[in-house]
C-alpha cells in the first residue's frame, strides 16, 4: 500500500465509481501512484460485484417479500394459539387415563380379595392397564392429533 496523500484522491475515487473520467483526471491518475493504485483495487472489487449481481440475478419485490413475511409470521403465531390452546385438552386426557388405570388397578386387586368370582378377569385388568400406561408413556394419545 503506498502511504503518500494525494489531493485529488477523493475525486479519483468518485469518478472510479460512476465511471466517467475527465481529462484532467485520467492524466492525473496516470502520474500519481496513489490513485492508480485506487484505480486497480475499484476495478477489482467493482468486477466482483457486477459477477455477483449476474449471478444472483434480479432482487424479488420488496413488498412481495414483507407479505410474505407477515404471512410466515401469522401462521406461526397461529400454530403457537392451537398448541396452547390444546394443553387442557391434554391435561384432562392424561388425568383421564390416570383415574382409569386407577380404577383397574383398584378393581385388579379387588376383585382378589372381595369378589373371588371376579379372579378370572384380574389378568384382563392388569393387561388393560398395561396397555394405558403405554399410552401414556408414548405421548400419543388416542384423543390427540400431533
Amino acid at each position: 500500500m503506498i502511504e503518500n496523500e494525494c489531493p485529488r484522491h477523493d475525486e479519483v475515487r468518485t469518478a472510479a465509481r460512476a465511471g466517467v473520467w475527465p481529462p484532467e483526471l485520467t492524466a492525473h491518475a496516470a502520474a500519481c501512484a496513489r490513485c492508480q493504485e485506487t484505480i486497480f483495487v475499484s476495478r477489482g472489487l467493482f468486477g466482483l460485484a457486477r459477477v455477483d449481481a449476474e449471478r444472483a440475478g434480479p432482487l424479488p419485490d420488496a413488498r412481495s417479500t414483507f407479505l410474505r413475511s407477515r404471512l410466515v409470521a401469522r401462521i406461526e403465531e397461529e400454530e403457537d394459539l392451537v398448541e396452547r390452546a390444546a394443553r387442557p385438552l391434554l391435561v384432562a386426557n392424561l388425568l383421564a387415563i390416570g383415574a382409569v388405570l386407577a380404577a383397574l388397578a383398584w378393581l385388579g386387586g379387588y376383585a382378589s380379595t372381595a369378589m373371588p368370582e371376579l379372579v378370572p378377569w384380574k389378568p384382563l385388568s392388569w393387561s388393560l392397564a398395561s396397555v394405558g400406561l403405554g399410552a401414556l408413556a408414548s405421548r400419543r394419545l388416542i384423543w390427540m392429533d400431533e
